[in-house]
């Protein structure tokens, strides 16, 4: 993609974006692949402006934690009570001792959008926490869904931080 010019990468993102809303509504899967090529083509045309090292701490970025951890949840489970244990369990991973109600903001996968900026300024150590927490809320069932792994592979390409081994059901 870094050879392409900028009206043909931006050609791309708008394509994706058609293609994306086409049926009125965004899957995790539409929304996780949207996301990965936005941000190839952003970096490729700037490589410059790649995010470096943070200097934000987990509590700084608590309210992003919760609407990704919230999302993260629901995407992996229909049944509320279970959705809501998963966050529970992510949530003391991540920020030990915080009280948090369980929500999942209402424009869904999409509210993410709001959240990259201010976690991707975590530092690496707490970035590495971060998608530790994620695993447990993925992993709190037992289970591991298609969307959950999705979703998943996207948070840590956006963040910058590697792929963690999955735990596999026994």
């Amino acid at each position: 993609m870094t050879r392409r010019s900028a009206a043909e990468r931006d050609a791309v993102a708008d394509a994706m974006a058609t293609l994306v809303r086409a049926d009125g509504r965004i899957s995790v899967f539409e929304y996780c692949l949207s996301r990965l090529v936005g941000d190839e083509l952003r970096e490729s045309s700037s490589p410059t402006t790649r995010p470096g090292t943070g200097r934000r701490t987990l509590r700084d970025a608590r309210q992003s934690v919760l609407t990704l951890f919230g999302i993260l949840a629901r995407v992996g489970h229909s049944d509320p009570e279970a959705a809501r244990r998963a966050f529970a369990a992510g949530v003391a991973h991540t920020l030990p001792g915080t009280e948090a109600r369980f929500t999942v903001p209402a424009g869904g996968v999409l509210e993410l959008e709001s959240v990259w900026p201010e976690l991707d300024g975590l530092r690496p150590a707490e970035k590495s926490r971060l998608v530790a927490g994620a695993v447990v809320v993925i992993s709190e069932d037992g289970l591991t869904t298609v969307p959950e792994v999705e979703l998943l592979r996207t948070i840590c390409l956006i963040l910058h931080s590697p792929l963690p081994p999955l735990p596999v059901p026994g």
